[in-house]
C-alpha cells in the first residue's frame, strides 16, 4: 500500500491489514529488550508514528469510526482502529525527537482522547478525572477558589481496596490477552470471538494504562517546574510512562541539554481521527464545540444587526387596542357587507376544503 498522506482510494479492507502489521510491529517494539535510547529503536519508533499518522488519516476519510454506537454493537475489525490515540501517546513516551515537556504534552493528547473515545464507546464506564482536558481542570480550579471548601478526607481502607480491585482487574486482563497474543504475533488463526474477546481486553487494559500515564506524565511535569525554579538546565528528566514494558527497560535517562532556554520549540502536530476535514473545522479535533448563544440571543442579535427585520406592523395589534374593540369593528364590518372580508372568509373556506382539521403534518407516520 502506498503511504501518501493524501491518499483517499484506500479500501477498508487494505486499511485494516495494514493496521495489523503496524500493531504486530508496535507490539514488537514494546517487549524489545533493547535500550529505548539507543539509535536503532529511535528510528523504528519514528517510522511507527508515521504509519499510525497515515492510519488515523486514512480512518478519519473513510468514516470507519461512529460516535453513536456501542462497543458490543460493532464489528471487531472496527473496534480495534480505537486503540490508534493510545499506541501515539505509548510512542511518543518512548520519543527523544523531542523536549521531555513537548513529548509530554502531545502524549497526554492522545491518552486523553483514546480514554473519551473508551467511554463514549461504553468500553470503561467512568471517565478518570485526569482524562478532563486543561479548560476543564482550569474552571473547576476557580469555581474552587470562590468556595472555600475543606479538601474530602480520603478513607485509607478504600483506597486499599480499590488498588486491590484494580491490581485483580490488570492480572485478569493480562491473563486474556496472554492467550491470543502469541498466535496474533506469529501470524495464527483466530475465530470471531477469540478476537474480539483480545481486542475488548486491549481496550480495556490499555485503558488502565492510559490512566497511569497521565499520572505519570503529570508527576513528571512538576519534577520539570521544580528543575526550572532551581535553575537546572536539564529539562529532558527521566522517561515517563514507566509502567510500560519498553520504557521501563530504559537502561539510561534522557540527558539531552538545552542550551537555548528562551527559544521554545514548535510543538509537533497531533493526529486525532475526525469524520471528515470539514467537521473537523467546526467541531475541532474529536471534541464537541460549545454553544455560546442560546436561540432568543441569536434571534435579538440577528434582529439588530438586520439580518431578521421585526414583525411586519400589520401582525401587530394597535397599543391600547382591547377584544372589545376588535369585535365591535368587526361587527360594523359585517354590517356594511365589506368586500375585503368577505373575500377573507371565502379564501378561508376554499382552504378549510382542502385542508381538513386533524391532518396536520403527516409526513412519514404509518
Amino acid at each position: 500500500m502506498a503511504e501518501d498522506n493524501n491518499s483517499t482510494d484506500v479500501t477498508p479492507l487494505s486499511v485494516s491489514a495494514y493496521f495489523d502489521e503496524t500493531h504486530k510491529k508496535y507490539l514488537n517494539l514494546l517487549r524489545g529488550s533493547e535500550n529505548t535510547g539507543s539509535a536503532d529503536v529511535q528510528t523504528k519508533v519514528t517510522e511507527l508514528i508515521k504509519k499510525l499518522e497515515d492510519l488515523t488519516r486514512q480512518v478519519s476519510v473513510l468514516g470507519i469510526l461512529s460516535d453513536n454506537e456501542n462497543y458490543k454493537e460493532m464489528n471487531p475489525s472496527e473496534l480495534k482502529f480505537i486503540l490508534l490515540p493510545f499506541m501515539m501517546g505509548q510512542l511518543w513516551q518512548l520519543s527523544m525527537s523531542d523536549t521531555r515537556e513537548n513529548v509530554g504534552h502531545l502524549s497526554i493528547v492522545y491518552f486523553r482522547d483514546y480514554l473519551k473515545r473508551c467511554f463514549n464507546y461504553e468500553i470503561i464506564l467512568k471517565l478518570p478525572p485526569e482524562a478532563k482536558p486543561d479548560e476543564e481542570e482550569e474552571n473547576d480550579t476557580e469555581k474552587e477558589t470562590k468556595k472555600v471548601k475543606s479538601p474530602p478526607r480520603v478513607n485509607s481502607d478504600d483506597v486499599r481496596v480499590m488498588k486491590i480491585q484494580r491490581f485483580k482487574d490488570i492480572k485478569m486482563l493480562d491473563d486474556k490477552i496472554a492467550l491470543y497474543l502469541e498466535p496474533h504475533l506469529n501470524g495464527g488463526s483466530l475465530d470471531d470471538e477469540e478476537w474480539r474477546e483480545f481486542i475488548v481486553s486491549l481496550l480495556k487494559r490499555n485503558a488502565l494504562e492510559a490512566e497511569n500515564e497521565l499520572k505519570s506524565i503529570a508527576q513528571e511535569f512538576e519534577l520539570i517546574r521544580f528543575a526550572e525554579n532551581m535553575g537546572i538546565g536539564n529539562k529532558q528528566g527521566t522517561s515517563a510512562g514507566g509502567s510500560s514494558s519498553a520504557s521501563s527497560s530504559t537502561a539510561c535517562p534522557h540527558t539531552h541539554q538545552h542550551m537555548k532556554k528562551d527559544i521554545k520549540r514548535k510543538l509537533p502536530k497531533t493526529f486525532i481521527i475526525t469524520k471528515t476535514q470539514a467537521e473537523k473545522q467546526v467541531f475541532g479535533t474529536g471534541y464537541p464545540a460549545v454553544p455560546i448563544l442560546t436561540v432568543d440571543e441569536m434571534y435579538e442579535q440577528r434582529r439588530k444587526t438586520g439580518q431578521w427585520g421585526p414583525p411586519p406592523t400589520s401582525m401587530l395589534p394597535p397599543v391600547g387596542e382591547t377584544d372589545d374593540d376588535r369585535d365591535t369593528q368587526k361587527e360594523s364590518l359585517e354590517d356594511q357587507d365589506d368586500d375585503a372580508l368577505l373575500e377573507s372568509r371565502r379564501r378561508m373556506d376554499d382552504y378549510k376544503d382542502d385542508h381538513r382539521a386533524g391532518w396536520g403534518n403527516r409526513y412519514n407516520r404509518s
